[in-house]
C-alpha cells in the first residue's frame, strides 16, 4: 500500500511538473521585440501582447480563467489587476484559443471603468489588457430609494425609457449603468451619479455608418454591378435599368417558415419597434415556396436583398474561415426602420434598422455588409468603441468586411457607391460613402476634417485602418487577410488601439500560418505609422549566397505595375534569393530562394498589390547576375527598363538632372543598402562641398523629384545638371526615371546612376529617321582637368563619317541633340550617322543618350541608356518575349578590328537554345538592326523569351521594346548584357 501511495504521488508530481511546464508564462517585462508593452505613469503594465517566434503544441490541462490568474499573480507587481477583486464576466471559446474577460469590483460592486480582458491560445497567455483603475479611498454604494427611476425618468426629458438600474462604480464615483432609450429613438448607455442623478458619461449603443447606407437584391449594387455611373434612385422607380441590374441568386438556409429567417438573421425583426417607416410591417415578405421574386419599389425586396447578403457573409465567417462563435445568434433585422437616410446596428436590442432616405439604404449590400459587420464584432466585443480610436477601428473594420466580400468588380476601392448618389459630392466618380483606398496617416491625419461633413469624425478616421487591412490584403488575397482578422477579433477589446489591433494580426499569422506572412503584416502597419519603426523587419540576406545585386526601383502603385528581369549569365547554376523591400527598409514579403540554370532567365512581377511608394529588390546568390526591372503605366501609355546593379559604393554619379524644369521631371530613387542609418549628401556638379541631403534609416529608399523637392523650385546658380551623392560607407544603389511634363505625353525613360568613366564611349544607336526621331547625347567630364574628346560618327556598313572634337573644362557636362555636335562648330551633320563612338585623352568621361519622337510626330515615344564601356564578344538581349501587342528591337556594332561573323540564338527561359541563325559578316565598324521577329526571318520560335548574339569579335548593343496596338505609346531601351560563356558553349 505504501508502494503504491508514493508512486501516486510521484505519477501526480510529474503530471503537475508537465502541466506547469505548459504554461510556463514569458516574463512580461523582459527585453523582447516579440512582445508589445504598454505602462502607464505608475511603471504598470496596462497592455501586453505576445507574437512568439514560434508557438507551443502542448496544451495546458488547467482552465483559462486558472491559466490568466496564475500568470498575474506570478507578476503581480507588473499589473495591477492582480491585487484586486476580480470576477469572471464573460467567456469566449474561438477557434484557436479562448478570451476572457474580467471585471474589477469593489464593495461588492461592478467598477465599470474598470475591466481586464485576457487571451489564451494553447496554454500560453498572448494579450492582456488591463484598465483597472486605482480605488483605495472611494465611498461606499448608498442604499438605492425606491423612488429611484422615476426621479431619473423626471430630471431627463430625453429619456422614453430605460432597463434597470445597475448599481456601480464610475471614475470613483458611486453610479447607476442603465440602458437608456431616448425619445429621438436612439439607444444609449448612461452613467448617473447614485446621489444627484446627473449623468456623467453616455455613449451611443448604435453604430452606423455615417452616412446613409442602401441595401439592394443587387450583386453588390446597380452601380457596381453595370459599371453605370449615371444610374438615379429616381424616388424608387423601378425602371427597366434597375430591374435589369437585378441578379437571380440562391437564398440559401431559409427555415421553412415562409418568412426570410435562419439562423443567422431575422427579417421579422423580433423585439424591434416598427420604426418610422408606417407602411411597412418587419417580415412582410413570406413566400411558402421559397421564391422571392420582387421589383425594386416593393419593399419586400429590401428583404430579400439583406437575407442573401447576411447569410452569405455569416456563411462565409462559420463554415468557410471558421469561426461559428462569430455569429451566434438571429440578428433582428428591419430594413424599413427610419425615414431618414441613416442605418445602425444597435447594442440594445442587437439588431440592425435600416433607413429609407434619399435611396433605401438596404438596396446596397455594402452597407448591408458593414451594418451586420458591427453584429459581428459587438458580439464577439460588446462594448467596442469606447475611445475614438477604437470606434474608428470599429468603422473601419466593417467597410473593410463590406469590400471585401461583395467583390465589386467595377469600383472595389469604394463602398457604397448606390447608396451614395444621394449625398456624395457630384466630382467623384463614383459616387461613394467612403473610400477603401487612401493614402491618409497614423497618428497625423487623425481627427482630420471630414471632407463631406467638415468635422472631425471616428468613421472618416475608421478609412486609415481600413485601407491597411486592404492593402494587405491585395498582397496576401482575400481568404488569408480574412482569415487573419477573424482570428485576431476575439482577442480586441472595448477601448483597443490600433497598434493592438495589428499585434494581434500578427498573432494570427502565427497561429494559423507559422508567421508566413509577417513581414507584409508589418510592413503595411510600419508605412501607415501605426507600427513604430521598431516593428520594420529588415531583409537579411543569405551569408551563404556572397554576390548581392540591386534593383533600385520598382514602382507598382494605381498608376504603374513593374516586373523583374534576372538573368544567370555566369554559365553555372546558381542559387538566388530575391527580398522585396518598402522604401521604409522593412522587408514587404518573406524570403523567396530558387534555382537558375546556366542561361537561365526569370521574369515576374515579385510585388503583388499596390504599394505606397516605391520599393527596391534585394537579390543574393551564389554567382554574379545580370538583372533589371520593366515599368509600365496602367494605361500602357509609359515604360522605361531600370537597370540592376552589381557595384555599390560610397558614392554615386547622378549623371543628367534636367535644367529645363518647364518640359522635363527627373525622378531619383537612392537606396541605402547597408543594415545601418546613414546620412547622405549631394554635392552639386563639379562642387566639392556637399550639403545634408537626408537621413536614411537601414535598408532604406529616398525617391524624389530633384528640382521640387531637393532644390525646392530654384536651381543655384551655375548647376550644371549633374552631382554626386555621398554616404558615410559603402553600400548606395541607385537609379533615374527622366519624364516629359503635360497632357497625353507619354515620354518616359530609365537611366542607370552605376557609371563608371572611360576614355571611350559606345553610343550604339543614332535614329536615323530625323524628320520623326530626335537623339539626345550627354557628356560628363568628370575630371578636374580639361578633357579632349572626338567624336566619331560611322555609316551602317562602317564607314567612317566626318569627326568633329571637343574640349570639355573641368566638371562640364554638355547636353545638345546629336546634329548640334556638328552644327553648334558649324560643320554639317552626317546624315547616314548610324551610331558614334566617344575617345578622350583620358579616362574621366562619362554619357547618356536620349532618344524620341518629335513633337510633330506625337510625344510619345522616349529611350534612355547610359553609354557603353564594356564590350564583349557574346551579347544579350533578354527582353524579346512578344505578344501581338509588342515589339522587340535589337542593335549592335562590331566594335573589333576585324570583321565579324555572328550567330543568333533565339532561347527560352531555361537557357536552352531553340534556333540558330548565322548573320551576313559585319565589317569592322558595321552595325546590325532588326526586330527580333526578323532575326528569325518573321517568327520567333515558340518560348523564345532572350536572343544572344555571338561574334568572333568585340561586339556592344542595346535592345528597345515597346507597343504597337493601338499605336507606338511607349518605348523602353537598355543597353545590351555581356555574357560569360563555358568552353562548351564557344565551341
Amino acid at each position: 500500500m505504501r508502494v503504491r501511495f508514493y508512486l501516486s504521488v510521484f505519477i501526480c508530481l510529474i503530471l503537475f511538473s508537465v502541466s506547469l511546464q505548459a504554461v510556463e508564462p514569458v516574463h512580461p517585462s523582459r527585453d523582447d521585440r516579440s512582445i508589445r508593452l504598454q505602462k502607464d505613469n505608475t511603471g504598470r503594465i496596462v497592455e501586453w501582447i505576445r507574437h512568439p517566434a514560434a508557438m507551443r503544441k502542448n496544451k495546458s490541462h488547467m482552465d483559462t480563467e486558472t491559466i490568466v490568474r496564475s500568470f498575474l499573480q506570478q507578476f503581480k507587481t507588473q499589473f495591477r489587476a492582480a491585487r484586486l477583486d476580480l470576477k469572471t464576466e464573460r467567456q469566449l471559446q474561438t477557434t484557436n484559443g479562448q478570451v476572457i474577460w474580467f471585471r474589477q469590483h469593489f464593495d461588492g460592486h461592478p467598477v465599470f471603468d474598470g475591466a481586464l480582458y485576457a487571451s489564451v491560445h494553447n496554454g500560453d497567455v498572448l494579450t492582456i489588457r488591463d484598465d483597472t483603475v486605482v480605488s483605495h479611498g472611494w465611498p461606499m454604494h448608498p442604499d438605492r430609494p425606491d423612488n429611484a427611476g422615476d426621479s431619473i425618468l423626471a430630471r431627463h426629458a430625453a429619456l422614453r425609457a430605460f432597463g434597470e438600474l445597475e448599481a456601480g462604480y464610475s471614475h470613483g464615483r458611486p453610479v447607476y449603468r442603465i440602458q437608456a432609450l431616448m425619445k429621438a429613438g436612439d439607444p444609449e448607455e448612461w452613467m448617473v451619479d447614485a446621489e444627484s442623478y446627473q449623468i456623467l458619461n453616455r455613449r451611443p449603443l448604435f453604430h452606423h455608418d455615417g452616412q446613409t447606407g442602401a441595401g439592394f437584391v443587387f450583386y453588390p449594387n446597380p452601380i457596381a454591378y453595370t459599371g453605370d455611373t449615371t444610374l438615379t434612385d429616381s424616388f424608387d422607380e423601378a425602371y427597366a435599368a434597375l430591374n435589369d441590374a437585378r441578379v437571380e441568386v440562391p437564398l440559401r438556409l431559409l427555415d421553412g417558415s415562409g418568412f426570410l429567417k435562419n439562423q443567422y438573421v431575422d427579417l421579422s425583426a423580433p423585439g424591434m419597434d416598427a420604426g418610422g417607416v408606417l407602411a411597412y410591417t418587419p417580415g412582410t415578405a413570406q413566400e411558402m415556396d421559397g421564391n422571392f421574386f420582387y421589383d425594386r419599389d416593393d419593399f419586400r425586396f429590401e428583404e430579400v436583398n439583406a437575407y442573401y447578403w447576411i447569410t452569405e457573409l455569416a456563411i462565409y465567417i462559420a463554415d468557410i474561415l471558421g469561426h461559428p462563435e462569430a455569429v451566434s445568434y438571429a440578428v433582428p433585422v428591419n430594413v424599413h426602420y427610419l425615414r431618414l437616410d441613416n442605418s445602425y446596428y444597435s447594442e440594445l436590442d442587437r439588431g440592425l434598422h435600416f433607413g429609407d432616405g434619399l435611396v433605401d439604404d438596404a438596396e446596397d449590400a455594402e452597407i448591408v455588409l458593414h451594418e451586420f459587420g458591427h453584429a459581428v464584432l459587438h458580439n464577439l466585443v460588446p462594448g467596442l468603441g469606447t475611445t475614438w480610436e477604437a470606434a474608428a477601428l470599429d468603422e473601419g473594420t466593417c467597410d473593410y468586411l463590406a469590400a471585401t466580400f461583395s467583390n465589386d468588380p467595377f469600383f472595389p476601392d469604394t463602398i457604397a457607391e448606390w447608396d451614395a448618389i444621394g449625398y456624395d459630392d457630384p466630382e467623384n466618380m463614383p459616387a461613394r460613402l467612403r473610400p477603401i483606398v487612401t493614402d491618409r496617416y497614423y497618428p497625423d491625419d487623425m481627427y482630420e476634417d471630414y471632407p463631406r461633413t467638415g468635422v472631425p469624425d471616428f468613421h472618416w478616421d475608421g478609412v486609415i485602418w481600413s485601407s491597411t487591412l486592404w492593402q494587405i490584403r491585395e498582397h496576401l488575397g482575400a481568404f488569408t487577410m480574412d482569415s487573419l482578422l477573424m482570428d485576431a477579433f476575439p482577442r480586441f477589446y472595448q477601448n483597443i488601439s490600433f497598434a493592438a489591433a495589428a499585434d494581434n494580426i500578427l498573432t494570427s499569422d502565427l497561429i494559423l500560418y507559422d508567421g508566413a506572412h509577417d513581414s507584409t503584416v508589418r510592413y503595411f502597419f510600419t508605412k501607415r505609422g501605426i507600427f513604430s519603426d521598431e516593428m520594420i523587419h529588415t531583409p537579411q540576406p543569405t551569408e551563404e549566397l556572397t554576390h548581392r545585386m540591386i534593383i533600385p526601383l520598382l514602382l507598382q502603385d494605381s498608376e504603374f505595375e513593374s516586373s523583374v528581369c534576372i538573368l544567370n549569365t555566369s554559365g553555372e547554376e546558381c542559387t538566388v534569393s530575391v527580398q522585396v523591400v518598402g522604401d521604409n527598409g522593412c522587408r514587404i514579403y518573406e524570403e523567396e530562394t530558387f534555382l537558375l540554370t546556366p542561361g537561365g532567365r526569370r521574369f515576374w512581377s515579385p510585388v503583388r498589390g499596390r504599394l505606397q511608394a516605391p520599393c527596391w529588390v534585394l537579390l543574393a546568390s551564389s554567382h554574379p547576375l545580370s538583372g533589371y526591372a520593366s515599368l509600365v503605366s496602367k494605361d500602357g501609355l509609359k515604360s522605361a527598363f531600370i537597370p540592376a546593379t552589381n557595384h555599390l559604393s560610397d558614392s554615386l554619379l547622378v549623371p543628367h538632372i534636367a535644367q529645363n524644369t518647364n518640359v522635363w521631371d527627373t525622378y531619383s530613387a537612392i537606396v541605402n543598402t547597408t543594415g545601418d542609418p546613414v546620412a547622405l549628401t549631394f554635392a552639386p556638379g563639379e562642387s566639392t562641398e556637399p550639403v545634408d541631403f537626408a537621413e536614411t534609416a537601414p535598408f532604406a529608399q529616398v525617391f524624389l523629384e530633384w528640382f521640387s523637392t531637393y532644390f525646392d523650385g530654384e536651381y543655384p546658380d551655375g548647376f550644371d545638371g549633374w552631382g554626386r551623392v555621398h554616404m558615410n560607407g559603402t553600400g548606395l544603389a541607385g537609379a533615374e526615371i527622366f519624364e516629359k511634363k503635360g497632357v497625353d505625353i507619354h515620354q518616359m525613360a530609365g537611366l542607370d546612376f552605376g557609371l563608371e568613366p572611360s576614355d571611350r564611349l559606345f553610343f550604339p544607336h543614332i535614329a536615323s529617321r530625323t524628320g520623326y526621331w530626335w537623339t539626345g547625347i550627354v557628356l560628363l567630364n568628370l575630371s578636374t582637368e580639361p578633357a579632349f574628346l572626338t567624336v566619331s560618327p560611322f555609316a551602317a556598313d562602317g564607314s567612317p563619317l566626318a569627326s568633329v572634337e571637343l574640349l570639355l573644362a573641368p566638371g562640364e557636362k554638355r547636353v545638345c541633340l546629336v546634329q548640334e555636335l556638328w552644327t553648334d562648330q558649324g560643320t554639317d551633320y552626317p546624315v547616314d550617322t548610324a551610331w558614334l563612338r566617344v575617345d578622350a585623352d583620358q579616362s574621366t568621361i562619362t554619357g547618356v543618350e536620349l532618344f524620341g519622337t518629335l513633337p510633330d510626330s506625337g510625344d510619345r515615344l522616349l529611350a534612355g541608356l547610359n553609354a557603353a564601356t564594356v564590350t564583349a564578344n557574346t551579347l544579350l538581349f533578354p527582353h524579346v518575349a512578344l505578344t501581338e501587342e509588342t515589339w522587340a528591337g535589337i542593335a549592335f556594332v562590331n566594335a573589333g578590328d576585324q570583321p565579324a561573323v555572328c550567330s543568333a540564338k533565339a532561347m527560352d527561359d531555361q537557357g536552352n537554345v531553340l534556333a540558330t541563325v548565322v548573320l551576313p559578316e559585319i565589317p569592322v565598324n558595321g552595325k546590325w538592326v532588326s526586330t527580333a521577329r526578323e532575326l528569325f526571318d518573321g517568327t520567333l520560335p515558340d518560348g523564345c523569351t532572350q536572343i544572344q548574339i555571338h561574334g568572333d569579335t568585340e561586339l556592344v548593343g542595346l535592345q528597345l521594346w515597346g507597343n504597337t496596338v493601338p499605336q507606338q505609346d511607349h518605348l523602353s531601351g537598355m543597353l545590351a548584357f555581356p555574357v560569360l560563356l563555358t568552353t562548351t558553349d564557344q565551341s
